[in-house]
């Protein structure tokens, strides 16, 4: 069996040795500090209604991870800030079962994502081709 070591020697001038290397990942964006500000605000009108509220967010509405991070994580913190985990809630709407939530559970450089992570989230599936309508026990839910 051949090891890497054999292989990249046999292939000395070849076609490894002309790959150039990739280049590193984008930095991120700079954070937009209005997004903090729009999901405090957001908050404390929903936490003077019912203290014990959970902020749920379709997650449909950030199908573009890269976009909508630094909103996300203006909102996710902004709950954190006052009121401490467990307050915010991101329903996954995925249409083909994948799901969105592996795209936003890491960083530009592919490390854990502590801001996602410390939100809740419900994975959920529409099979649009097959039935119309929801089906279901709602009680064992």
């Amino acid at each position: 069996m051949e090891s890497d070591a054999d292989a990249t020697s046999a292939d000395e001038g070849g076609l490894l040795a002309r790959r150039p290397p990739r280049p590193p990942p984008p930095p991120p964006p700079p954070p937009d500090p209005s997004w903090p500000k729009r999901g405090a605000k957001a908050w404390e009108s929903l936490s003077r209604t019912d203290p014990d509220a959970v902020w749920s967010f379709q997650g449909w509405a950030i199908n573009n991870a890269d976009k909508a991070r630094d909103m996300m994580h203006g909102f996710i913190s902004a709950v954190e800030n006052a009121s401490g985990p467990g307050h915010f809630s991101i329903i996954d709407m995925a249409s083909d079962g994948r799901g969105e939530w592996p795209a936003w559970m890491t960083t530009f450089d592919g490390k854990p994502d502590p801001v996602f992570s410390s939100a809740n989230f419900i994975w959920t599936c529409k099979i649009d081709a097959l039935f119309l309508g929801l089906r279901g026990c709602v009680s064992l839910m």
